[in-house]
């Protein structure tokens, strides 16, 4: 499957790209795009991704227990070909988007941790 991460950039779309995926669900799905609700994820992928940055290995079913969650909300009964996810605080929260200079310090770690939460798929 392939993920596509949508991070955007705080306070730059208000959460309009993922309005307007939402609205054409009944287009994508079909085609195997699943545009899973914002709230389906946040608190599940932000939980699990500190956690492996944190040092934790993931639990062996830690891909599919996601994918249940996350497609919990949407008209997928099995897995989509591909999945959006959009976070403005994938890589960081507003407070520390901006450290020592860099924007978006903690990127590269959390993109580490989703390739270690799921494995097998493309981000």
């Amino acid at each position: 499957m392939q993920i596509a991460l949508h991070a955007g950039v705080h306070a730059t779309d208000e959460g309009r790209l993922l309005k307007c995926l939402s609205r054409n669900g009944k287009v994508l799905g079909p085609r195997g795009i699943a545009v899973p609700p914002f709230g389906s994820y946040r608190i599940l992928l932000r939980d699990a991704i500190a956690a492996v940055v944190s040092g934790h290995s993931p639990a062996p079913n830690a891909r599919a227990v996601l994918l249940d969650g996350i497609l919990a909300c949407t008209d997928h009964a099995d897995e989509p070909d591909r999945m959006i996810l959009s976070n403005q605080n994938f890589f960081s929260n507003v407070g520390a988007a901006m450290r020592d200079g860099i924007l978006y310090r903690a990127a590269e770690a959390r993109l580490d941790a989703m390739a270690k939460l799921f494995p097998r798929d493309e981000i």
